[in-house]
């Protein structure tokens, strides 16, 4: 038992619930409710909890609350407590805590928690579900339930041997789920239960009344319920039920319990029964009752003694099994055996019987075959006539017994009783005399001289009757006529088999008889066609077979009922299918391939294959004839099923037989191979004598040396008789030369007697040939024992003496390829069974193993597993049939891995055609496999870089039709592939695109390729973007077109990169002119006025101007921290000014002036403002910005401006200003302008350079004559100085020869300046800077410079030519500084990123963060302002509550942005006098439910007479709140928070007062150490706060940053163990008293005033908003206020509504799916009916510019969420006028 027999002191700690619910004893019930209900949202979980113990531990805290006084524990309230109440109807909201708890309360020390059944016993005795938990003092610590400790329990195994049955509780509480709550309250409180069981009544069988569950209602849902302070009978049961219910059986392990509790959060799970019947329920406390110890002891005993009985049993169980299995196993055996024999021959009469349709020729063949199967007498086939007398219609019967062929019988016996044979019955009798026949049966079969009868009943199945009836079409009768016989069960069952496949062949004949029947009166009453397809469907009906008709292409255009059974289809259902459609799938191929050639061929279809019936498949025979015209054309097909499924079933005995059949077979031709071989001996005896006379044979008389050859001696010699001389010497002249000596030398040895004579020699023909001779002779010798004669045979064996040479030739062949096979090939031969005899060194090799463990082993041994059972079955099957089989093996080796071979298998048969051995050839094909698998997963991973390629492939039909296309360009279209495949290319493109497609593809398919056209897609939303398509034909061998491999580019960001570099190139060419002016030009005004020009075209701005900032002598500028610290006074004096229409004295004005430039002094200005602050001003709405210094009388209207500074390293030269740009100016334009004001600062400073140029020159003809004393000051330079005259050096400083790497100045005086340039620098001095130097005396710039050692550096040069054309050259080292411009522009690069990323990251934050805080705040309003009905001053100051703590999460929300935007500089204040006493009071309400659950008192000390502060009262109070947050999270409980507020005197350096705020703890206090570490954002002290307490760590740096905001200070005095202090001080003004009075808001006339006019249709508002929260809080409250509304849930629907019900008013949401709000807003502005309907923009974003976005797209005001709905109705009404 895991974790079941003892548990840990952590195990029982971790049940403790640290944090349970207090109330005193004045807090109110209602209070405690919502204190309950509220708990689960804020439980004290650790984050890394796992959610299931969350849901556990929220449910056992929120079950109740305990009540104290001080520390000490003096009662609770249960959830049980709350129901009760609510049943007795007494107003919660009046009754406290003290007056309804259970003040006798149990409890337990934690120092004695140590047992956990005593705890649960404790539980169970007491029947309590909560234990609080005291330490030594009586003080609360903690809380103990049923929900914890089942929890911590996890007793798997004893769950698992325990059912449900055994501790489900049967007595339910049940109630309908029409009750009201308050009943159901009710029922809990009456008997004492925590859940009621909803159930509704059902009928099972339709008379037993059963109740089936179909919800529950618990303690916790009413209590919850409460909360609402909504009346109980108002509500019925099903609207608060938690359902769907979660039920188990009686007989579920309480281990299945315990998980679908753990995983679905549920405490309670429902037993029902078969029928869905409510039978128990089982809770967390029946769950527990397992774990009780006496219990548990008793079922320790129990399974003991079960186990000790169930081994026993097992014992005798098994031993009883293997007998039984063995007789099985053997009976099995011999039965399949039998079977398999059967089956064999009854497959081959099968295949004769069914081979033909004409019945005649059935029946014969039938009753021949059978005859001959079984050896009987006679075998005939009897059709019943109407009146049951016969007809023998088939017949085969052996000599001399009589014909009975054709001959009528009519049995009187069978007529008076037909029943004998009904049912399939048969009739068996191996003797006919002693069966007990009546006389006249027994007469019958005697006159056909019958003495043995075995009798099967032919049985048609008739398909037309529902019931599937059968008729008795005639009787299969077996005779033994010589004897009687004992029919063998086996027989019996082969005729029953037979007879069945005679009633298929007869039913199909008929059925195909009946066709071609009704085939042929077709074509001969064409013309009466309806009254023929009538009888031919009332015909097809009748007949026992399903019949169809179809179309030339297959589909049904009539089937009869027979096929739609078979089919399981309705005939409506069928017509115009395919009459293939419910061909099983496995059978679907062969039977499409089958139909196709009796289309192409019209020869009849006949086939077996399955069919899909609904869930059933059936076998049947079909045969498909064609129907020909009057023309003799095909016009259509007609066709019948018949049902084989029985024979199939029948069949497939046979079938699982057949190894066993091809046994018998190649026994059989053993038998007959050996019988022949017995004849063929028998015949060569019988041949003797003529194979005698084929031998030569001849007569030797030695005597007289006579020799008598026979014709064939002479036909062997080939010699003629006439010209051979008849003595020996004829033979011994015909001997072989190599042959002559051996053989005469043997027939001397034979005649002397030593020897016989047969000996083989060779003979020379006349001709040349040579012949191989086999000589044999018998000597008959005188009784003196000399030979006499001589007579022999001489046989021709020159035959069989090559087949010997062949033979040894083949040997030695077979011997080479032995050796080359052992090599190269695996090879091993096995026995009949399988068993290894042979294996070669590569068979060992592969496989790991030796050849003796291979030897006698089969080849399981190297089974891998990969193969299906059925691969091997087939394999044995083909080889055991003594064929040769050929395929691929996957082995395993010894050491476990795996190997593949491509495998032969020859069997080699013995005499009697059984196989004796098997001859495996196997070659090693692993590497190919491997490579098969690889060239797999590479086509794979080529499909897939195919699919996620970046561009979009397909392939397009000569038709332009979509063949195939990757998930990239699906993706960019939005479509599926079935959508898209099949459709043309130019369905997808815009009308331009498509002509340029189609006008081109023609000339693609000719021409093959086709590169980069550019074309315009659109997608399944409407979007139409830019791609550059590639295409390339692909052509079959005949040059024709098969499809194309296309390639598509979306080049979105390509085109706005065009346009981008565009608008980048033309602002430099302006900048490129400017500069090439700036170097031939003389007059600034051209230079500025060609940019000026320019700049205007570029941001499409009406005027502008071009202005330099320079300073009165009474004073400079210098730049600080990029704020412009002014000292003197500045002004602007213009370069360049656009003209537009003013006034008249405005223009004279500028036309006399605008040449020297204009001056403006006036700095409380728009541009004034650039000056001042060093920094871009955008002024979209000029005439209301601050900043606004009005413009003089006739200027032309400014609606919108653009400022730009300008500067010179880190000075401010000048500004930028542009103005009336259509939709005003954004960030953008400010960054796309950076590289302009570059350019206007250097001409600036150029022009500077310039003046002091000049101013040097004048000054450098008195320099000139000072020269020779300035010599030794320029020898000394730090800049390298030279003078050169006619390209030759005429001096050089040290710095000089130094930089350039010389010692000497011989080394250049006196050589060329090209010595120190390369060729490349040379040619640019020549042809660039040399004219410059000539024409302005003057050139300074950046050089490549050569050293003497060869390296080059850059050099910044300055060239001034003298007047007696000296040319002075000053130049410096400047690597280092490129070095660190480089590395400064790529750091500015990274912080332009970096804050751009920073925005977007804070722009989607505010996004999803202040959308779900809009649905809370919009829906808290909407309470408040009653849309959901009355509220009581408690639910009112609740919601208030809600409001306040969500408004201030948004504040804290907002921490972030304020963060940044203060950083940015971007935070702007909302100042306004705020009196300080209600600052301070909402601040300490937000944390008073803190401090209360710590137990920490709050002080708050705040003088009468205090100036109002001239604040931002939000940002201040987000100050007070984060100090007070910080105060009540470090100081422990029973702590103490002070709030005091001072008034102090200015300080020495101001005349202010301050205003001192200090928040005071006695929490933990601050080391000095850490103090450094309080104000910097994301940082707190230390790692172990970090894990003690939350925080983001920004609280106290936006503290800081927004005191200082405010112009004050903070201060912070801390000590360890003492608490800290935090201080800060506000500046006031003292004369502003704050009176502390509330104002009346402008909107609470909505309030107190109705519409007067109730006959004036209300005014109609489109919604368009796609968050569900959003749009019920929007129409609740907008309906309330009497608005009609239409809601529109994308950018789509908001542009259809608009134009279709033309509302007088739009909420647009900006963040929309599809089209966002401002394309909306866009599209909308263009109907024509929309131009002038107001539209405010509601968004989520609140980042700088969000505001401009929405009006420039069309909106008429902006409003951010979360939306104020009080504000919005009040903006609805001020625009709508109402």
């Amino acid at each position: 038992m895991a974790s079941n027999s003892s548990y840990t002191l952590t195990e029982l700690e971790s049940a403790i619930i640290r944090e349970p619910l207090l109330v005193t004893v004045e807090t109110t019930a209602r209070e405690a409710i919502a204190l309950m209900s509220e708990s689960r949202a804020s439980c004290s979980i650790s984050s890394k909890a796992s959610v299931l113990l969350e849901e556990v531990y929220g449910e056992a805290r929120s079950s109740c609350v305990l009540v104290v006084e001080g520390e000490q524990l003096v009662g609770i309230l249960t959830q049980g407590d709350i129901i009760r109440l609510c049943t007795e109807k007494r107003p919660l909201e009046q009754l406290l805590v003290g007056e309804v708890m259970t003040a006798s309360v149990l409890s337990w020390r934690e120092s004695e928690l140590s047992d956990f059944f005593e705890v649960i016993d404790l539980l169970r005795k007491n029947q309590i579900c909560h234990l609080p938990l005291v330490d030594d003092s009586d003080r609360l610590v903690g809380l103990i339930t049923h929900e914890t400790l089942r929890y911590i329990s996890h007793p798997i195994d004893l769950l698992r041997l325990r059912t449900v049955e055994e501790v489900m509780t049967t007595e339910v509480i049940c109630a309908s789920p029409e009750s009201n709550l308050l009943e159901i309250a009710c029922l809990m409180t009456q008997y004492r239960v925590n859940c009621v069981v909803l159930v509704e009544t059902d009928f099972v069988n339709n008379s037993t009344a059963v109740n089936v569950p179909v919800g529950i209602l618990t303690e916790g849902d009413i209590v919850k319920f409460n909360t609402f302070c909504l009346d109980l009978e108002n509500y019925s049961s099903k609207q608060l039920m938690s359902t769907p219910v979660f039920s188990v059986a009686t007989n579920e392990n309480l281990w299945r319990i315990h998980e679908l509790m753990s995983s679905q959060y549920i405490r309670r799970v429902l037993v029902t029964g078969s029928h869905g019947e409510l039978l128990g329920i089982v809770t967390q406390t029946s769950m527990l009752k397992v774990l009780n110890p006496l219990d548990l002891y008793k079922m320790t005993k129990i399974l003991d003694g079960r186990i000790s009985e169930l081994e026993l049993e097992k014992i005798s169980i098994l031993e009883t099994q293997a007998k039984q299995l063995d007789e099985q196993v053997k009976k099995r055996t011999l039965e399949l055996e039998q079977a398999h024999h059967r089956e064999q021959l009854v497959f081959e009469i099968t295949n004769r019987i069914r081979s033909w349709l004409n019945l005649p020729e059935i029946l014969e063949e039938t009753v021949k075959q059978v005859r001959i199967l079984l050896n009987c007498d006679r075998v005939v086939i009897y059709q019943f006539n109407p009146d049951l007398s016969g007809d023998i219609v088939a017949e085969s019967v052996m000599e001399p017994y009589t014909s009975c062929l054709d001959k009528n019988i009519k049995d009187t016996c069978f007529q008076d009783n037909p029943s004998m044979y009904q049912d399939g019955k048969i009739f068996v009798a191996p003797d006919i005399d002693q069966v007990g026949l009546s006389e006249c049966h027994l007469s019958l079969l005697k006159q056909f001289e019958v003495r043995a009868d075995l009798v099967v009943p032919i049985v048609l199945s008739n398909h037309e009757a529902e019931s599937q009836s059968k008729s008795l079409w005639g009787l299969f009768a077996i005779h033994q006529c010589s004897n009687t016989r004992l029919w063998l069960s086996e027989e019996i069952q082969i005729v029953q088999q037979l007879a069945l496949q005679v009633a298929i062949a007869i039913q199909q004949a008929i059925a195909y008889d009946d066709l071609q029947r009704e085939l042929q009166e077709r074509q001969q009453i064409q013309t009466c066609l309806q009254e023929t397809e009538e009888r031919y469907a009332t015909l097809t009906d009748l007949i026992p077979v399903g019949v169809f008709r179809t179309d030339k292409e297959g589909d049904c255009i009539y089937v009869n009922e027979e096929y739609c059974q078979m089919t399981g289809r309705i005939p409506g259902e069928t017509i115009g299918l395919s009459w293939q459609i419910s061909v099983h799938p496995e059978d679907s191929d062969r039977i499409n391939e089958a139909w196709k050639q009796t289309q192409v061929n019209h020869h009849p279809f006949k086939e077996e294959y399955r069919l899909e019936a609904g869930e059933n498949q059936l076998w049947v025979f079909g045969q498909i004839v064609p129907e020909f015209s009057v023309e003799e054309t095909v016009n259509g097909y007609v066709g019948t099923i018949t049902d084989i499924s029985e024979q199939k079933a029948a069949l497939c005995e046979r079938e699982k037989a057949e190894t066993a059949l091809q046994d018998l077979n190649q026994s059989l031709e053993a038998t007959v191979k050996q019988r022949t071989q017995e004849l063929s001996h028998l015949s060569d005896r019988l041949q003797l004598a003529i194979k005698s006379a084929q031998m030569g044979i001849w007569d030797w008389d030695i005597s007289q040396n006579h020799l008598t050859w026979d014709d064939q001696m002479y036909k062997i010699y080939g010699v003629s008789p006439l010209e051979c001389p008849q003595t020996v010497e004829l033979w011994k002249n015909s001997l072989h030369p190599e042959d002559a000596e051996l053989t005469q030398a043997i027939l001397q040895e034979s005649l002397r007697g030593e020897r016989e004579f047969n000996p083989e020699f060779r003979i020379v023909r006349p001709d040349g040939s040579i012949v191989f001779i086999k000589a044999n002779a018998l000597i008959i010798r005188n009784p003196e024992g000399e030979p006499q004669r001589m007579i022999g045979t001489n046989v021709d064996i020159t035959e069989s003496k090559q087949a010997e040479s062949d033979r040894q030739q083949l040997l030695r062949e077979l011997s080479d390829l032995k050796l080359a096979i052992d090599h190269s090939a695996i090879v091993a031969v096995t026995d009949a069974s399988g068993v290894i005899t042979y294996v070669n060194n590569r068979f060992c090799e592969i496989s790991g193993y030796s050849s003796e463990e291979l030897i006698g082993k089969s080849h399981r041994i190297v089974n891998s597993r990969c193969h299906p059972p059925g691969f091997f079955a087939n394999l044995w099957r083909t080889i055991s049939s003594g064929k040769v089989w050929h395929g691929e093996i996957c082995n395993r080796s010894k050491n476990g891995s795996i190997y593949w071979t491509e495998s032969t298998i020859v069997p080699f048969l013995n005499s009697h055609k059984k196989v004796s051995q098997y001859l495996a050839i196997r070659f090693d094909i692993t590497a190919r496999k491997q490579a098969e698998a690889r060239l797999l997963d590479y086509s794979h991973e080529i499909e897939d870089l195919y699919n996620k390629a970046p561009c979009g492939y397909h392939s397009l039909d000569a038709e332009g039709r979509y063949v195939k296309v990757n998930d990239t360009e699906l993706q960019w279209l939005g479509y599926s592939r079935e959508q898209l495949l099949g459709r043309r290319l130019a369905d997808f493109l815009t009308p331009d695109s498509r002509e340029i497609f189609e006008s081109n593809f023609e000339l693609f398919k000719q021409q093959g390729y086709l590169k980069d056209m550019l074309l315009e897609m659109i997608s399944s939303n409407g979007h139409v973007f830019p791609v550059l398509l590639n295409y390339s034909a692909v052509y079959n061998p005949q040059g024709e077109y098969l499809y194309s491999r296309s390639t598509l580019f979306d080049i979105t960001d390509l085109k706005s990169a065009q346009i981008a570099l565009e608008k980048n190139h033309n602002l430099l060419q302006s900048i490129t002119l400017a500069q090439s002016q700036f170097i031939t030009s003389e007059n600034r005004l051209t230079i500025f006025d060609g940019l000026l020009s320019s700049l205007l075209t570029l941001t499409d701005s009406e005027y502008g101007f071009i202005g330099e900032v320079m300073f009165r002598d009474n004073g400079g500028a210098t730049m600080e921290e990029t704020f412009l610290k002014i000292r003197g006074v500045p002004y602007l004096k213009t370069h360049s000014i656009s003209n537009v229409a003013w006034d008249e004295a405005t223009e004279k004005f500028y036309q006399e002036n605008h040449e020297e430039g204009m001056e403006f002094d006036n700095m409380n200005t728009l541009f004034g403002a650039v000056i001042m602050t060093g920094k871009p001003v955008i002024a979209n709405s000029p005439s209301s910005d601050p900043r606004r210094g009005g413009t003089p009388n006739g200027h032309p209207p400014l609606n919108s401006f653009l400022g730009l500074p300008f500067f010179s390293s880190s000075t401010l030269v000048g500004i930028v200003g542009i103005a009336n740009k259509p939709g005003g100016y954004h960030e953008e334009m400010i960054d796309y302008l950076q590289a302009f004001l570059v350019t206007c600062g250097n001409l600036i400073e150029g022009y500077r350079l310039h003046r002091k140029r000049n101013e040097a020159e004048e000054a450098k003809k008195a320099a000139e004559q000072e020269i020779a004393k300035q010599l030794a000051s320029i020898e000394a330079a730090g800049d390298g100085i030279a003078i050169v005259q006619d390209d030759l050096y005429q001096y050089v400083n040290h710095a000089h020869l130094v930089m350039f790497g010389y010692s000497e100045p011989e080394d250049l005086v006196g050589h060329s300046w090209r010595k120190i340039y390369s060729p490349t620098e040379i040619q640019r001095f020549e042809n660039e800077v040399f004219p410059i130097v000539m024409r302005d005396r003057y050139w300074t710039g950046e050089a490549i410079a050569t050293r003497q050692d060869g390296t080059s550096f850059a050099e910044e040069l300055s060239l001034t030519l003298t007047e007696d054309n000296l040319l002075i050259c000053v130049c410096r080292d400047i690597s280092d500084r490129r070095e660190t411009e480089a590395k400064l522009r790529q750091t500015n690069q990274e912080l332009m990123r970096a804050t751009r990323l920073k925005d977007e990251f804070l722009a989607n934050m505010s996004h999803e963060l202040r959308t779900p805080l809009n649905a809370i705040l919009g829906m808290t309003e909407g309470m408040q302002e009653e849309v959901f009905g009355t509220l009581g001053d408690r639910q009112k100051q609740a919601l208030q509550t809600i409001e306040r703590s969500a408004s201030h999460l948004l504040e804290l929300i907002n921490d972030i942005l304020d963060l940044a935007k203060i950083e940015a500089g971007e935070m702007k204040l909302d100042l306004n006098y705020t009196s300080i006493r209600p600052l301070c009071q909402s601040s300490i309400a937000f944390i008073k439910q803190q401090a209360f659950k710590k137990g920490i008192s709050i002080n708050v000390q705040i003088p009468q007479a205090l100036p109002d502060l001239y604040i931002d009262e939000r940002r201040l109070r987000q100050v007070l709140i984060n100090l007070l947050n910080n105060a009540v999270k470090f100081t422990p409980s029973r702590g103490k928070i002070s709030l005091e507020v001072k008034l102090q005197p200015p300080p020495i350096d101001s005349d202010k007062s301050r205003v001192r705020f200090a928040v005071i703890d006695t929490g933990i206090g601050i080391n000095e150490e850490q103090l450094s570490k309080l104000f910097k954002p994301f940082t707190q002290i230390d790692s172990a706060l970090n894990r003690q307490y939350e925080g983001t760590g920004l609280g106290l740096s936006l503290v800081k940053r927004i005191v200082e905001m405010h112009g004050g200070t903070v201060n912070v005095i801390s000590k360890v163990g003492s608490g800290s202090q935090f201080i800060f001080e506000i500046p006031c003004d003292d004369i502003l008293i704050g009176t502390n009075t509330p104002h009346l808001s402008s909107n609470t006339s909505d309030f107190l005033t109705k519409t007067e006019d109730v006959a004036q249709v209300s005014p109609l508002i489109l919604i368009a908003e796609d968050n569900e929260a959003n749009i019920m809080s929007l129409s609740s409250y907008l309906g309330a206020k009497g608005y009609r509304l239409i809601i529109a849930k994308d950018g789509q629907q908001a542009i259809d509504l608009a134009q279709s019900e033309s509302p007088n008013l739009i909420l647009m949401d900006i963040q929309m799916p599809g089209i966002d709000g401002l394309e909306a807003i866009n599209r909308i502005r263009q109907i024509p009916t929309m131009t002038q309907v107001p539209i405010i923009a509601l968004t989520a974003l609140a980042m700088t510019g969000d505001r401009e976005k929405c009006l420039e797209a069309g909106a008429n005001d902006y409003v951010a969420k979360p939306v104020k709905l009080k504000q919005l109705n009040a903006k609805i009404q001020e625009i709508l006028d109402l």
